[in-house]
């Protein structure tokens, strides 16, 4: 099995928008997604509570439909070929399956 490696490779990213209490001010940010190899693994998510930003599992911001974003499916095929896509291994992570 090849080794996977996110070594010069450019993790997606899209602007993230919070509003900041003390200045009453709308802060636009930039929202990486959780992507990182554990245990020879490429995996999306973590304890950040920002993975509903980038995946689903419970629906609970689609209408109860689980859904990855459009832009992580793209970014796994653009790096890892035609036949990459993400799996759940929980509702908090998703593993890339390179075939």
């Amino acid at each position: 099995m090849k080794k996977l490696s996110l070594e010069n490779i450019e993790l997606p990213t899209d602007p993230n928008f919070h509003f900041d209490p003390e200045t009453k001010e709308l802060i636009e940010s930039t929202q990486t997604a959780p992507i990182r190899v554990v245990d020879g693994t490429i995996v999306c998510g973590d304890n950040s509570g920002n993975n509903q930003y980038w995946f689903d599992y419970y629906g609970e911001l689609q209408h109860g439909c689980t859904w990855i974003r459009e832009d992580l499916e793209k970014w796994a095929i653009d790096n890892f070929g035609k036949n990459s896509y993400w799996e759940w291994e929980n509702p908090e992570m998703l593993s890339l399956v390179v075939d």
